[in-house]
């Protein structure tokens, strides 16, 4: 990683192949700083990457990790990583300065020496010494010297001129005069002002977006994208899909137009004798309500008076259906007749030998008295 890392341009840096057993790594890079999203790397994977027995991995590779001042003074952003181990100095550099810490000691070198001329800076935190380097370290690292000394860190300097460093690691700014990429977004000022913004769905959003400047009417000279970010993509921690939903629950059964009725009785054992007559409401669990409202307990001869059953009680749903069952736990309907057989017939009527002869007599019967009555005269 770090070999391809040196040798190629490090935002473009995209996949790296590591062949164990061969003892080689390959890197791909392309023009763009945007880090591959699944869309892409699926389609780098299906276009250059065949199957092997052997120890070969393909990774996918985010952007560089470094850290950075803003100076504003000179209108942009000083970027910076530690390069090499601890002790590794340079023999040969453009001059020294004191600086409080690390970033301390790139602001000065930009101040001291020139955003264009520091290439690299190593800090003595010892001393708080900073030494600013005006040439690549990496492609002439023979001018460089290893010591002892732990307190001496080597870093790489990038320079980002209107650019500020932007907590989206997705978001990269073009430089139309110098042709290079950086992280961040366009700083505000910073002597750049806003042109225009678009909305891109292609699957190269920063090639597009550097040929929209370059087509652009008016002059433009940086080009700032916004893309999805690389631990949005790969830093989050796997995670099993979430489970199906469950079914929808069934409706609820409508409530019911009566309480519920308390337990039956056990019956009698053995079942008691032999039942004379029908008698309803013992043969279901609910009675029947009649026209008037009420419900009701029945007896029936099985051959005699042909029309309905007679009421032999009456009354609501609870109290009725309650009574039923106690008669029938108590064995009341067992060798039982009605309490009559048929429906009551007017066919005569008329009154007692003594009712009559106190009507007779003036006195009336049953409580009733009869103006008119009250001798037998003309009797």
């Amino acid at each position: 990683m770090a070999g391809c890392a040196d040798s190629k341009t490090s935002l473009g840096l995209h996949y790296v192949e590591v062949d164990v057993p061969g003892r080689v790594c390959r890197c791909f890079e392309s023009e763009s700083p945007v880090s591959p999203d699944n869309a892409a790397v699926s389609a780098f994977t299906g276009r250059a990457v065949k199957a092997t027995d052997g120890d070969v991995s393909v990774y996918a590779v985010g952007p560089p990790a470094r850290q950075h001042i803003v100076v504003p003074e000179e209108s942009g952003t000083a970027y910076f990583a530690p390069a090499f181990e601890e002790g590794v100095v340079a023999g040969t550099y453009l001059g020294n300065t004191s600086a409080s810490d690390v970033k301390d000691c790139a602001k000065s070198c930009v101040i001291s020496f020139g955003k264009t001329q520091t290439n690299a800076f190593y800090f003595d935190s010892a001393l708080l010494r900073c030494t600013c380097i005006g040439y690549d370290i990496l492609r002439e690292s023979v001018r460089l010297e290893t010591t002892m000394d732990p307190q001496k860190r080597l870093y790489m300097f990038w320079w980002c001129e209107g650019v500020r460093p932007d907590g989206n690691e997705g978001a990269f700014v073009h430089n139309s005069r110098t042709g290079e990429w950086c992280q961040g977004r366009v700083g505000g000022h910073m002597g750049e002002a806003l042109l225009s913004g678009e909305l891109l769905n292609g699957r190269l959003p920063a090639e597009q977006c550097v040929q929209a400047c370059n087509l652009s009417s008016v002059e433009c000279t940086m080009a700032e994208v916004q893309a999805t970010a690389w631990s949005d993509m790969f830093g989050d921690t796997e995670t099993s899909p979430a489970p199906p939903p469950l079914p929808p629950t069934p409706p609820t059964p409508p409530s019911p137009s009566y309480p519920p009725l308390p337990p039956n009785y056990p019956l009698t054992e053995g079942g008691g004798g032999q039942q004379f007559r029908s008698w309803l409401l013992t043969e279901g669990p609910s009675p029947t309500e009649s026209a008037e409202g009420t419900y009701s307990i029945t007896c029936q001869a099985p051959s005699s008076c042909s029309g309905p059953a007679l009421p032999v009680f009456q009354g609501g749903r609870l109290e009725t259906t309650i009574l039923a069952r106690e008669l029938e736990r108590d064995g009341s309907f067992v060798e039982t007749l009605c309490p009559w057989e048929c429906a009551p017939q007017l066919i005569s009527h008329e009154l007692s030998h003594n009712d009559l002869a106190s009507f007779l007599g003036g006195s009336g019967f049953g409580g009733l008295h009869f103006a008119g009555r009250e001798s037998r005269d003309g009797l």
